[in-house]
């Protein structure tokens, strides 16, 4: 195979079988590869309502047909699971460097079941592959671990994925890192990982992946690359900042979530801007593999009683222990920051349960005698990383911290639910959208959860109208109005199911920008690596399918439109400062855009379930009755 490496690797960690299959063709065109078939192999494999903590539970890693090749931002893998913290399709998706390794191996996906008796990592090493003892590696952070196993290994070039103490202790919104700070964080993977007695999966690989066509794909990519390299917006802005460009980008529009989305405007905004972090702590810039972009940064930190040299920061960890817990101090957030990756914790849940926390303190729905004596205050640093250290142990009042903001908001009860900030029980990110209609709609519409990477695009936030035609083909209304917003949300959830597939980050994609990677251009990138004949239209069909097989997942656990709503103070609180002052949601108008999105999916449009004639139309008819890959 071309573009693909033909591979599936098995581990089951109950009975130590290891075992090397064929990746089906059929199914690798159709769902294009990495987040799509994933999504495909859990609808199978993963039996309905089972608890997503027992050795039941499946995980898939996937890396995309472009992984591996000089395709531009193609470093990105999916891991995709049953998820502890919503109880229904967990997904997570990292940038660095492991998906073409894994590629390199051989490997297009890897499918973890089972549970082991005691600590174990799984090295794979070509076609070597073996369940290796972890018990010295239990109990130790995320950079203790990805260097033990270089250092055992003697190759300092071996890519780890692996849990940190968050992980081992169950928190349900424990995150999976590769190389030290990259996470795939979101939906509790490494809970999963945990509660499978599960470390690492360590790859080393010295094989090359094929393209079909060397001389066409050279070509498309050097025009994609030319696309996004030489775009003011990435060589003054992107590359230069990395994504904390948005702290202040989005304060400006208000839409910068601040202290649990009371309001979308921080008016601090500018002492923890991408400017401050550039001047002070920035030491160079740092690209995944691949990436012309290099968003991220090496930065070095000397804080009241530690010196913090990590990579990052990204605006959504920034903004979660800064915004959000309306804390300013930059050095409290960076070592916050540092914590979450060395223990793997989603920085956006961590943030969002200490957020949600701080205010049900404020407003005298938890105490003192609740929070094991602590203060719970808007703004304090100190305070924020000492309730990090007890998630991450699961002590005291992190115990009930680390099962998530919507359990501990039903735990508490009355009111707290009007403010706990998730849809589908995983927390938003820290964009406040009251006035934004189609990046709200694409949060309850996401398959996993509340995501703004699954959809949206920047269109209605950072973008201009048309800007947006140019993309979509046709007009979108102003943030507030409601006009073609369901079409443009279909339309970017289509194409962006299928760049991830692809192993495309969705900072070099028509997400962001007109001028990059647009569904011509992947159909083109996708047909000169693997021989495969896709246009346009085919790829976009694809990432419906794969929007398609997702939901079915959701739909089995139970969850249909009921589940599609917004976070209460969205549509009861209008926005009270900022540029947006005044905003809400009207309820009513909100379930009418629903209803229209359902009808244009070809989903019943009061259940949201997909028809059999769009199942049909998607060959999905046979799914439930389909041979395992």
């Amino acid at each position: 195979m071309f573009g693909w490496a033909g591979s599936i690797l098995r581990v089951d960690l109950t009975t130590e079988r290891v075992s090397k299959h064929s990746l089906p063709k059929e199914l690798a065109v159709s769902f294009i590869g990495g987040r799509g078939l994933n999504s495909r192999i859990i609808y199978e494999e993963v039996a309905p309502k089972i608890d997503p903590l027992s050795p039941d539970n499946v995980v898939v890693i996937g890396a995309g047909p472009l992984c591996g090749t000089i395709a531009p931002s193609s470093g990105r893998v999916t891991v995709t699971f049953k998820s502890p913290q919503t109880g229904i399709l967990g997904d997570a998706n990292a940038g660095g460097h492991f998906a073409p390794e894994l590629k390199f191996a051989g490997y297009d996906h890897i499918i973890i079941r089972g549970r082991a008796e005691k600590p174990v990592y799984i090295w794979v090493d070509d076609d070597h592959v073996e369940i290796r003892d972890a018990k010295d590696l239990w109990g130790r952070d995320v950079r203790e671990t990805t260097q033990i196993i270089r250092e055992d290994m003697g190759d300092e070039h071996i890519q780890v994925m692996c849990i940190g103490q968050a992980g081992e202790n169950l928190v349900k919104f424990a995150a999976l890192v590769c190389n030290s700070t990259r996470a795939a964080a979101r939906c509790g993977g490494g809970a999963v990982w945990g509660s499978k007695n599960l470390k690492a999966v360590a790859v080393r690989g010295t094989k090359s992946v094929k393209v079909a066509d060397p001389e066409r794909f050279m070509k498309v990519v050097d025009r994609a690359r030319e696309g996004i390299v030489n775009h003011p917006f990435i060589k003054q802005v992107v590359s230069v900042y990395g994504t904390t460009f948005l702290t202040l980008s989005n304060n400006s529009i208000g839409r910068l979530l601040t202290r649990n989305s009371q309001q979308g405007f921080f008016e601090e905004a500018f002492k923890i801007s991408g400017d401050v972090f550039l001047k002070k702590y920035v030491v160079k810039s740092k690209g995944c593999f691949s990436c012309p972009i290099h968003c991220s940064h090496y930065f070095i930190a000397r804080t009241r009683d530690s010196l913090i040299a990590s990579e990052g920061v990204e605006f959504e960890a920034l903004s979660s222990f800064g915004a959000r817990c309306g804390n300013s101090d930059f050095e409290t957030i960076l070592k916050a920051v540092d914590l979450a990756n060395r223990y793997g914790l989603d920085a956006i849940s961590c943030g969002g349960v200490i957020a949600f926390a701080i205010e049900c303190f404020e407003k005298g729905l938890l105490t003192e005698g609740d929070t094991d004596g602590i203060k719970l205050r808007w703004g304090d640093g100190e305070t924020i990383i000492q309730l990090i250290h007890k998630i991450a142990f699961r002590q005291g009042f992190g115990d009930v911290l680390a099962e998530g903001t919507r359990t501990l908001a039903e735990k508490i009860g009355g009111e707290a639910k009007k403010f706990a900030m998730c849809i589908k029980g995983l927390d938003v990110n820290n964009g406040d959208y009251r006035g934004f209609v189609g990046r709200a709609l694409c949060q309850v519409t996401s398959t996993r959860g509340a995501c703004h990477l699954r959809g949206g695009g920047a269109y209605e936030t950072h973008g201009k109208p048309e800007m947006a035609e140019k993309v979509f083909g046709f007009k979108i209304g102003a943030p507030p109005e409601y006009h073609m917003k369901a079409e443009a949300a279909i339309w970017m959830e289509n194409f962006v199911a299928a760049a991830a597939s692809a192993g495309l980050c969705v900072f070099a994609t028509q997400w962001w920008r007109p001028e990059f990677v647009s569904p011509e251009i992947l159909a083109e990138m996708l047909s000169s690596a693997t021989g495969i004949k896709y246009s346009a239209n085919k790829v976009m069909e694809a990432g419906e399918r794969i929007f398609n097989v997702e939901k079915l997942f959701n739909v089995r656990e139970g969850c249909t439109s009921k589940d599609d709503a917004l976070p209460r103070r969205w549509i009861e609180e209008p926005q009270p400062t900022g540029p947006t002052k005044g905003e809400k949601f009207d309820e009513e108008k909100f379930k009418n855009l629903l209803r229209r999105y359902y009808r244009l999916r070809g989903w019943d449009e009061d259940t949201s379930i997909p028809k059999p004639e769009t199942l049909k139309r998607l060959e999905l008819e046979d799914l439930p009755k389909a041979a395992r890959c």
